[in-house]
Protein backbone atom coordinates (compact mmCIF):
# COMPACT_ATOMS: atom_id res chain seq x y z
CA UNK A 1 0.00 0.00 0.00
CA UNK A 2 2.76 2.05 1.09
CA UNK A 3 4.57 1.87 -2.37
CA UNK A 4 1.69 2.47 -4.19
CA UNK A 5 1.18 5.92 -2.53
CA UNK A 6 4.79 6.81 -3.26
CA UNK A 7 3.48 6.24 -6.80
CA UNK A 8 0.37 8.00 -6.75
CA UNK A 9 2.83 11.10 -5.26
CA UNK A 10 5.11 10.60 -8.41
CA UNK A 11 2.50 11.01 -10.82
CA UNK A 12 0.66 13.84 -9.41
CA UNK A 13 4.51 15.31 -9.05
CA UNK A 14 5.01 14.87 -12.96
CA UNK A 15 1.40 16.34 -13.73
CA UNK A 16 2.27 19.21 -11.62
CA UNK A 17 5.46 19.90 -13.96
CA UNK A 18 3.50 19.13 -17.27
CA UNK A 19 1.11 22.27 -16.31
CA UNK A 20 4.13 24.56 -15.34
CA UNK A 21 5.49 23.96 -18.70
CA UNK A 22 3.07 22.95 -21.14
CA UNK A 23 1.64 26.63 -23.16
CA UNK A 24 -1.52 27.80 -22.41
CA UNK A 25 -3.90 28.68 -25.05
CA UNK A 26 -5.29 31.98 -24.41
CA UNK A 27 -8.59 33.44 -26.14
CA UNK A 28 -9.18 35.69 -28.79
CA UNK A 29 -10.16 38.41 -26.62
CA UNK A 30 -7.81 37.89 -23.96
CA UNK A 31 -5.18 40.60 -23.41
CA UNK A 32 -2.42 40.41 -24.76
CA UNK A 33 -0.42 43.79 -23.78
CA UNK A 34 -1.27 47.69 -22.46
CA UNK A 35 -0.16 50.59 -21.90
CA UNK A 36 -0.33 54.15 -22.01
CA UNK A 37 -0.06 56.30 -25.48
CA UNK A 38 -1.28 59.95 -24.39
CA UNK A 39 -1.27 61.90 -21.42
CA UNK A 40 -4.87 60.70 -20.69
CA UNK A 41 -4.98 57.93 -23.45
CA UNK A 42 -4.29 54.40 -22.94
CA UNK A 43 -4.29 51.24 -25.39
CA UNK A 44 -5.12 47.43 -25.30
CA UNK A 45 -4.09 44.92 -27.71
CA UNK A 46 -6.21 41.22 -26.96
CA UNK A 47 -4.33 37.77 -28.43
CA UNK A 48 -7.16 37.96 -31.51
CA UNK A 49 -5.19 41.11 -32.75
CA UNK A 50 -7.07 43.86 -31.80
CA UNK A 51 -5.47 46.99 -30.96
CA UNK A 52 -8.33 49.64 -28.97
CA UNK A 53 -7.08 53.25 -28.39
CA UNK A 54 -9.26 54.84 -25.29
CA UNK A 55 -9.37 58.06 -22.74
CA UNK A 56 -9.79 61.21 -23.56
CA UNK A 57 -7.74 64.28 -25.56
CA UNK A 58 -4.87 63.74 -28.22
CA UNK A 59 -2.64 60.44 -28.48
CA UNK A 60 1.04 60.88 -28.66
CA UNK A 61 3.02 61.79 -31.39
CA UNK A 62 5.82 59.13 -32.50
CA UNK A 63 9.32 60.26 -34.38
CA UNK A 64 8.97 56.56 -36.21
CA UNK A 65 7.42 53.39 -36.52
CA UNK A 66 9.68 51.92 -34.15
CA UNK A 67 9.02 54.58 -31.11
CA UNK A 68 5.33 53.17 -31.28
CA UNK A 69 4.67 51.44 -27.94
CA UNK A 70 3.02 48.73 -29.67
CA UNK A 71 6.51 47.85 -31.93
CA UNK A 72 6.98 44.09 -30.36
CA UNK A 73 3.72 43.55 -31.24
CA UNK A 74 3.07 45.33 -34.35
CA UNK A 75 3.22 42.27 -36.78
CA UNK A 76 0.07 40.99 -34.41
CA UNK A 77 -2.49 43.83 -34.95
CA UNK A 78 -5.50 42.84 -37.23
CA UNK A 79 -7.57 45.57 -36.52
CA UNK A 80 -7.49 49.12 -34.85
CA UNK A 81 -10.72 50.47 -32.65
CA UNK A 82 -10.26 54.31 -31.58
CA UNK A 83 -12.72 54.99 -28.85
CA UNK A 84 -15.09 58.44 -28.66
CA UNK A 85 -12.82 60.67 -26.23
CA UNK A 86 -9.86 60.59 -28.23
CA UNK A 87 -9.10 63.66 -30.28
CA UNK A 88 -6.28 62.85 -32.80
CA UNK A 89 -4.41 60.11 -34.14
CA UNK A 90 -0.82 60.55 -33.16
CA UNK A 91 2.08 61.04 -36.05
CA UNK A 92 3.32 57.55 -37.41
CA UNK A 93 0.96 55.82 -34.89
CA UNK A 94 0.05 52.64 -37.03
CA UNK A 95 2.70 53.01 -39.31
CA UNK A 96 3.79 50.33 -40.75
CA UNK A 97 1.67 47.75 -39.31
CA UNK A 98 1.48 45.80 -42.46
CA UNK A 99 -1.88 43.44 -41.30
CA UNK A 100 -4.30 46.20 -40.26
CA UNK A 101 -7.39 45.33 -42.15
CA UNK A 102 -9.81 47.20 -40.41
CA UNK A 103 -10.22 50.57 -38.47
CA UNK A 104 -12.78 52.05 -36.72
CA UNK A 105 -12.67 56.16 -35.99
CA UNK A 106 -14.90 58.19 -33.17
CA UNK A 107 -16.91 61.28 -33.79
CA UNK A 108 -14.88 63.84 -32.27
CA UNK A 109 -11.55 63.13 -34.15
CA UNK A 110 -9.70 66.21 -35.03
CA UNK A 111 -7.01 65.27 -37.21
CA UNK A 112 -4.97 62.32 -38.14
CA UNK A 113 -1.16 62.62 -37.94
CA UNK A 114 2.00 62.30 -40.47
CA UNK A 115 2.10 58.75 -41.44
CA UNK A 116 -0.30 57.36 -39.37
CA UNK A 117 -1.68 54.56 -41.50
CA UNK A 118 1.62 54.21 -43.50
CA UNK A 119 2.16 51.09 -45.26
CA UNK A 120 -0.89 49.19 -43.53
CA UNK A 121 -0.73 46.81 -46.87
CA UNK A 122 -3.92 45.14 -46.40
CA UNK A 123 -6.24 48.69 -45.12
CA UNK A 124 -8.98 48.30 -47.96
CA UNK A 125 -11.33 50.78 -46.73
CA UNK A 126 -11.32 53.95 -44.78
CA UNK A 127 -14.23 56.09 -43.13
CA UNK A 128 -12.72 59.52 -41.79
CA UNK A 129 -15.44 60.95 -39.38
CA UNK A 130 -16.34 64.61 -40.01
CA UNK A 131 -15.22 66.84 -37.57
CA UNK A 132 -11.99 65.76 -38.81
CA UNK A 133 -10.31 68.80 -40.08
CA UNK A 134 -6.75 67.90 -41.33
CA UNK A 135 -4.75 64.60 -42.92
CA UNK A 136 -1.27 64.28 -42.70
CA UNK A 137 1.42 63.92 -44.58
CA UNK A 138 1.59 60.23 -45.63
CA UNK A 139 -1.27 59.84 -43.57
CA UNK A 140 -2.36 57.12 -45.99
CA UNK A 141 0.64 56.92 -47.90
CA UNK A 142 1.30 52.65 -49.97
CA UNK A 143 -1.63 51.76 -48.70
CA UNK A 144 -1.61 49.65 -51.31
CA UNK A 145 -5.47 48.01 -51.09
CA UNK A 146 -6.97 51.09 -50.14
CA UNK A 147 -9.89 51.21 -52.34
CA UNK A 148 -12.64 53.89 -50.66
CA UNK A 149 -12.09 56.47 -48.69
CA UNK A 150 -14.57 58.32 -47.51
CA UNK A 151 -13.65 62.69 -46.89
CA UNK A 152 -15.79 64.77 -44.66
CA UNK A 153 -16.66 68.62 -45.60
CA UNK A 154 -14.67 69.01 -42.37
CA UNK A 155 -11.40 68.58 -43.66
CA UNK A 156 -9.22 71.69 -44.93
CA UNK A 157 -6.04 70.16 -45.26
CA UNK A 158 -5.15 67.17 -47.10
CA UNK A 159 -0.58 66.54 -46.42
CA UNK A 160 1.80 66.02 -48.83
CA UNK A 161 2.08 62.39 -49.80
CA UNK A 162 -1.42 61.42 -48.57
CA UNK A 163 -2.81 59.23 -50.32
CA UNK A 164 0.45 58.65 -52.09
CA UNK A 165 1.10 55.03 -53.78
CA UNK A 166 -2.73 54.01 -52.90
CA UNK A 167 -2.39 52.04 -56.13
CA UNK A 168 -6.20 50.67 -55.54
CA UNK A 169 -7.90 53.75 -54.93
CA UNK A 170 -10.22 54.44 -58.12
CA UNK A 171 -11.95 57.32 -57.15
CA UNK A 172 -11.47 60.11 -54.86
CA UNK A 173 -14.25 62.88 -53.45
CA UNK A 174 -12.35 65.89 -52.63
CA UNK A 175 -14.86 68.11 -50.41
CA UNK A 176 -15.72 71.82 -51.31
CA UNK A 177 -13.97 72.86 -47.30
CA UNK A 178 -10.45 71.37 -48.43
CA UNK A 179 -8.43 74.36 -48.95
CA UNK A 180 -4.76 72.88 -49.57
CA UNK A 181 -3.25 69.68 -51.25
CA UNK A 182 0.13 68.91 -50.66
CA UNK A 183 2.75 67.72 -53.08
CA UNK A 184 2.31 64.64 -54.31
CA UNK A 185 -0.52 63.77 -52.30
CA UNK A 186 -2.30 61.30 -54.93
CA UNK A 187 1.26 60.58 -56.62
CA UNK A 188 1.22 56.90 -58.11
CA UNK A 189 -2.47 56.05 -57.21
CA UNK A 190 -2.71 54.21 -60.56
CA UNK A 191 -6.53 53.44 -60.36
CA UNK A 192 -8.04 56.83 -60.33
CA UNK A 193 -9.67 57.85 -63.88
CA UNK A 194 -10.79 60.99 -63.05
CA UNK A 195 -10.89 63.49 -60.70
CA UNK A 196 -13.03 66.66 -59.59
CA UNK A 197 -11.26 69.57 -58.16
CA UNK A 198 -13.29 71.59 -55.64
CA UNK A 199 -14.26 75.11 -55.40
CA UNK A 200 -12.33 75.89 -52.82
CA UNK A 201 -9.05 75.19 -54.14
CA UNK A 202 -6.95 77.62 -56.03
CA UNK A 203 -3.51 76.35 -56.33
CA UNK A 204 -2.50 72.67 -57.53
CA UNK A 205 1.41 72.00 -56.21
CA UNK A 206 4.02 70.14 -57.48
CA UNK A 207 3.41 66.24 -58.06
CA UNK A 208 0.23 66.01 -56.71
CA UNK A 209 -1.37 64.03 -59.62
CA UNK A 210 1.62 62.72 -61.04
CA UNK A 211 2.21 58.94 -61.93
CA UNK A 212 -1.31 58.53 -61.95
CA UNK A 213 -1.75 55.96 -64.80
CA UNK A 214 -4.97 55.75 -65.84
CA UNK A 215 -6.41 59.23 -65.05
CA UNK A 216 -8.23 60.78 -67.95
CA UNK A 217 -10.06 63.42 -66.90
CA UNK A 218 -9.92 66.43 -64.58
CA UNK A 219 -13.22 68.94 -63.91
CA UNK A 220 -11.81 72.41 -62.53
CA UNK A 221 -13.46 75.10 -61.04
CA UNK A 222 -13.87 78.60 -62.43
CA UNK A 223 -12.38 80.00 -58.80
CA UNK A 224 -8.92 77.88 -59.93
CA UNK A 225 -6.11 80.23 -60.60
CA UNK A 226 -2.82 77.73 -61.38
CA UNK A 227 -0.68 74.16 -61.26
CA UNK A 228 2.45 74.02 -60.45
CA UNK A 229 4.82 72.62 -63.42
CA UNK A 230 4.75 68.97 -62.65
CA UNK A 231 1.66 68.38 -61.45
CA UNK A 232 0.85 65.92 -63.57
CA UNK A 233 4.06 64.54 -64.03
CA UNK A 234 4.25 61.51 -65.44
CA UNK A 235 0.58 61.45 -66.42
CA UNK A 236 -1.85 62.28 -69.40
CA UNK A 237 -4.73 64.05 -69.23
CA UNK A 238 -7.03 63.74 -72.35
CA UNK A 239 -9.92 65.69 -71.39
CA UNK A 240 -10.16 68.80 -69.15
CA UNK A 241 -13.77 70.23 -68.32
CA UNK A 242 -13.54 73.80 -66.87
CA UNK A 243 -16.36 76.13 -65.92
CA UNK A 244 -15.33 79.43 -67.72
CA UNK A 245 -14.40 79.86 -71.29
CA UNK A 246 -11.16 79.67 -73.10
CA UNK A 247 -10.00 83.20 -72.37
CA UNK A 248 -10.58 82.32 -68.51
CA UNK A 249 -8.93 79.47 -69.26
CA UNK A 250 -5.77 80.79 -70.52
CA UNK A 251 -5.16 82.85 -67.70
CA UNK A 252 -4.72 80.23 -65.19
CA UNK A 253 -1.05 79.60 -63.96
CA UNK A 254 0.53 76.71 -66.05
CA UNK A 255 -1.66 75.50 -68.55
CA UNK A 256 0.09 75.82 -71.59
CA UNK A 257 3.53 74.94 -69.87
CA UNK A 258 1.71 71.49 -68.90
CA UNK A 259 2.13 69.22 -72.31
CA UNK A 260 -0.35 66.97 -70.70
CA UNK A 261 -3.13 70.28 -70.42
CA UNK A 262 -1.60 71.69 -73.46
CA UNK A 263 -2.63 68.89 -75.80
CA UNK A 264 -6.08 67.96 -73.93
CA UNK A 265 -9.27 68.07 -75.48
CA UNK A 266 -10.61 71.22 -73.80
CA UNK A 267 -14.31 71.19 -72.79
CA UNK A 268 -15.12 75.05 -71.85
CA UNK A 269 -18.39 76.45 -69.66
CA UNK A 270 -18.54 72.67 -68.68
CA UNK A 271 -20.75 73.83 -65.77
CA UNK A 272 -23.40 71.49 -66.82
CA UNK A 273 -21.58 68.67 -67.04
CA UNK A 274 -20.74 69.23 -63.31
CA UNK A 275 -24.36 69.82 -62.75
CA UNK A 276 -25.41 66.54 -63.70
CA UNK A 277 -22.67 64.52 -62.90
CA UNK A 278 -23.48 65.60 -59.33
CA UNK A 279 -26.74 64.63 -59.80
CA UNK A 280 -26.38 61.11 -60.35
CA UNK A 281 -24.13 60.89 -57.42
CA UNK A 282 -26.39 62.45 -55.06
CA UNK A 283 -28.99 59.21 -55.49
CA UNK A 284 -25.90 57.35 -53.66
CA UNK A 285 -24.61 59.92 -51.18
CA UNK A 286 -25.80 60.77 -48.17
CA UNK A 287 -23.28 63.61 -46.88
CA UNK A 288 -21.88 65.96 -49.28
CA UNK A 289 -23.18 64.92 -52.18
CA UNK A 290 -23.45 68.37 -54.12
CA UNK A 291 -19.13 68.34 -53.86
CA UNK A 292 -19.05 64.54 -55.45
CA UNK A 293 -18.32 63.45 -58.95
CA UNK A 294 -18.46 59.71 -59.23
CA UNK A 295 -15.43 58.17 -61.12
CA UNK A 296 -15.47 55.23 -63.34
CA UNK A 297 -14.13 51.82 -60.80
CA UNK A 298 -11.09 49.98 -62.91
CA UNK A 299 -10.48 46.48 -61.91
CA UNK A 300 -7.19 46.56 -59.94
CA UNK A 301 -5.49 44.34 -62.74
CA UNK A 302 -2.52 46.50 -62.82
CA UNK A 303 0.90 44.50 -61.52
CA UNK A 304 3.87 47.33 -62.35
CA UNK A 305 5.61 48.77 -59.74
CA UNK A 306 5.31 52.18 -58.76
CA UNK A 307 8.32 54.42 -58.41
CA UNK A 308 9.32 57.33 -56.21
CA UNK A 309 9.19 60.83 -58.11
CA UNK A 310 12.57 61.45 -60.01
CA UNK A 311 11.95 65.12 -60.82
CA UNK A 312 14.65 67.40 -58.18
CA UNK A 313 11.46 70.01 -58.18
CA UNK A 314 9.24 67.36 -56.65
CA UNK A 315 8.98 66.85 -53.01
CA UNK A 316 10.67 63.18 -51.57
CA UNK A 317 7.94 62.07 -49.10
CA UNK A 318 9.66 59.00 -48.99
CA UNK A 319 11.66 57.76 -45.78
CA UNK A 320 15.00 57.36 -46.22
CA UNK A 321 16.53 56.99 -42.47
CA UNK A 322 14.53 54.25 -41.50
CA UNK A 323 15.12 50.47 -41.88
CA UNK A 324 11.60 48.91 -42.20
CA UNK A 325 12.60 44.82 -42.35
CA UNK A 326 9.99 42.50 -42.86
CA UNK A 327 7.37 42.25 -40.41
CA UNK A 328 7.57 39.14 -38.33
CA UNK A 329 5.46 37.64 -35.80
CA UNK A 330 7.81 38.81 -32.49
CA UNK A 331 7.34 36.86 -29.21
CA UNK A 332 5.77 39.62 -26.94
CA UNK A 333 7.88 40.22 -23.25
CA UNK A 334 5.12 39.15 -20.24
CA UNK A 335 3.46 42.53 -19.64
CA UNK A 336 1.65 41.48 -16.60
CA UNK A 337 -1.64 40.90 -18.59
CA UNK A 338 -3.61 37.56 -16.57
CA UNK A 339 -5.68 35.63 -19.28
CA UNK A 340 -8.90 33.47 -18.26
CA UNK A 341 -6.28 30.67 -19.73
CA UNK A 342 -3.53 31.54 -17.55
CA UNK A 343 -5.54 31.50 -14.37
CA UNK A 344 -7.21 28.68 -15.48
CA UNK A 345 -3.85 26.80 -15.43
CA UNK A 346 -2.86 28.35 -11.94
CA UNK A 347 -6.05 26.44 -10.41
CA UNK A 348 -4.85 22.77 -11.80
CA UNK A 349 -1.51 23.42 -10.16
CA UNK A 350 -2.69 24.30 -6.95
CA UNK A 351 -5.28 21.25 -7.12
CA UNK A 352 -2.48 18.91 -7.95
CA UNK A 353 -0.09 20.40 -5.11
CA UNK A 354 -2.79 19.91 -2.78
CA UNK A 355 -3.08 16.36 -3.93
CA UNK A 356 0.45 16.15 -3.43
CA UNK A 357 0.34 17.06 -0.03
CA UNK A 358 -2.25 15.30 1.29
CA UNK A 359 -0.63 11.92 -0.24
CA UNK A 360 2.75 12.48 1.10
CA UNK A 361 1.07 13.15 4.62
CA UNK A 362 -0.91 9.87 4.67
CA UNK A 363 2.78 8.35 3.51
CA UNK A 364 4.39 9.92 6.64
CA UNK A 365 1.33 9.07 9.10
CA UNK A 366 1.71 5.06 8.04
Amino acid sequence: MKNQMKKLACLLLALVMMAGILPVSARADDFLDSGSCGDNVTWTLTYGGKLTISGDGAMDDYSSYQSIPWYKNRGRITSVVVDSGVTTIGDHAFDFCKLISDVELPEGLTSIGNDAFYSCDLLKSVIIPNGVTSIGSGAFKSCRSLSNVEIPNSVTVIGGGAFQFCESLPNIHIPNSVTSIGDSAFYGCDSLTSITLPNSIEYIHNGTFGDCGTLQSINVPLSFKGFDTYTFTKTTIKNVYYEGDEDQWGRIIGVWDIDTLAYANKHFNSSIYVEEVAEEVEEGIEDNSNDYVEQEKIPDDTDSELSEPQNSNLPDTSKSNVDKSAVTNEQPENSGSRSGGTIAALVVVVIACAAVAFVLLRIKRK
